[in-house]
């Protein structure tokens, strides 16, 4: 039976330690079994979208989550822009980035994606440099609410 193991490794999630030497990555390698990242864009995050808490509607789920809540929010538009910085010097978007810089790990990107526009953008491969591929680990805010954390790793 052919198997995957999905996970949340992305530019600045705190479960890239997947890909640390030696680590799940490496595992998966030698076993065959692909690794793939579910969310490639931090929720939104790596794609630079959001500059203020005002854009993001109320209704949506992301509000919930401590890297939305004030304060930490600031923080990561400011994470979110290095990102955009890269871009621009390439000449392509943020997502690019981010999804360049999942492959560049080895794993494989599934970007979620609600118009052909935005797949279409997914689809252009961009080439990293390890300088580029800089680690950003200043994230602020956990990535889920403390509600939701109950139900992790079970």
């Amino acid at each position: 039976m052919k198997a995957a193991l999905e996970n949340g490794a992305n530019f600045w999630n705190a479960t890239r330690h997947v890909l640390d030497s030696g680590g799940v990555a490496d595992a998966c390698r030698e076993l065959g079994v692909p690794l793939v990242e579910y969310s490639p864009m931090g929720a939104g995050w790596l794609t630079g979208q959001f500059k203020t808490l005002d854009g993001l509607p109320a209704a949506d789920y992301r509000v919930r989550f401590p890297r939305f809540q004030p304060g930490a929010f600031e923080r990561n538009v400011k994470l979110a822009e290095a990102v955009g910085t890269i871009a621009q010097r390439k000449g392509c978007t943020s997502a690019q980035i981010a999804i360049a810089w999942v492959i560049r790990h080895g794993v494989l990107a599934i970007p979620g994606a609600t118009k052909v526009p935005r797949v279409e953008e997914n689809c252009k491969l961009v080439d990293l440099t390890e300088a580029e591929a800089v680690e950003h680990t200043a994230v602020a805010g956990d990535r889920y609410p403390e509600a939701a954390k109950k139900h992790l790793s079970k």
